[in-house]
């Protein structure tokens, strides 16, 4: 998966491994990604906004249990009423709801967001055609949808296979970090100067097109998780590098792979690994 909760400067920086140059770029980008991905299995849950559409089983009632959710697309919510296979019924809006009611993980700025983890029947509707893979749910899944401004493209970006998005002068947007432009998400590879080269495409989304002066955003993700992810990345190089006496300062890992302090940050954030769906 091309994500990564910490950039490649963060990782970098006079305050954590303080390295000059970009012999090494390649090799920490891959711990940074290694190291996120640890944190999403510790957890039992992913940090990245994910768009795609998912099976659940129905079970006859007014309540469907789904993994964590931010959002559903318009007519994202089908279901399989005759048990061919297909779910040719769509729902209205108004025929359902996402709970818990205050999760709020569409909106930027709410730190207590969180993600919703049921969709209830409403309205006319009153239950979940119950059997196996009858329900289809098409939208954004993660933790939360929070993205920061960080300034526009400076020229057009076409949808094919162009890798390079130049920014506007003052713009962000660094290695290891995933933008969002218009409905697509990018994965940073490398900067130079105000050149990006990106992954296109990423996380589910389609590559576009993107006129000059389009918006271009920043995926920002809880800070325990950035925090932990780095840790876990630190500790990752310094082993490589044979300084084992330097973990000292990052503890010592329990059988998951966690040292304490981690477990200890990520402890809000880490659920139970019951499956749901198909």
């Amino acid at each position: 998966m091309p994500n990564a909760y910490v950039s490649l400067d963060a990782l970098k920086s006079a305050g954590v491994l303080n390295i000059n140059g970009d012999e090494h770029d390649e090799r920490l980008m891959a711990l940074a990604e290694a190291a996120s991905r640890h944190v999403d299995r510790y957890c039992n849950r992913a940090f990245y906004v994910l768009s795609v559409a998912r099976r659940f089983d129905g079970s006859g009632g007014p309540r469907l249990l789904v993994t964590d959710l931010i959002s559903v697309n318009s007519d994202g919510l089908r279901t399989d009423e005759n048990g061919d296979g297909y779910p040719e019924t769509i729902w209205a809006t108004s025929e359902f709801r996402l709970l818990p009611g205050n999760s709020d993980p569409d909106s930027f700025g709410n730190p207590a967001s969180r993600p919703y983890t049921v969709i209830e029947a409403a309205g006319e509707r009153m239950r979940f055609p119950a059997g196996r893979g009858t329900v289809r749910v098409s939208g954004k899944w993660g933790w939360w949808r929070h993205v920061r401004p960080a300034g526009s493209v400076e020229s057009t970006v076409a949808a094919g296979g162009e890798t390079a998005v130049e920014l506007a002068e003052g713009s962000d947007g660094r290695a290891g970090q995933t933008i969002l432009v218009g409905s697509e998400q990018m994965y940073v590879e490398a900067r130079q100067s105000n050149t990006l080269n990106v992954r296109r495409g990423v996380n589910g989304t389609a590559r576009v097109s993107h006129d000059a002066g389009t918006e271009v955003f920043l995926f920002e993700y809880p800070a325990p998780v950035v925090e932990a992810a780095l840790i876990l990345a630190v500790t990752l190089w310094r082993r490589g590098a044979g300084a084992y006496d330097s973990l000292d300062t990052v503890g010592n890992s329990n059988s998951s792979g966690v040292d304490p302090l981690m477990a200890l940050m990520l402890a809000p954030y880490r659920k139970h690994a019951v499956g749901v769906g198909v």
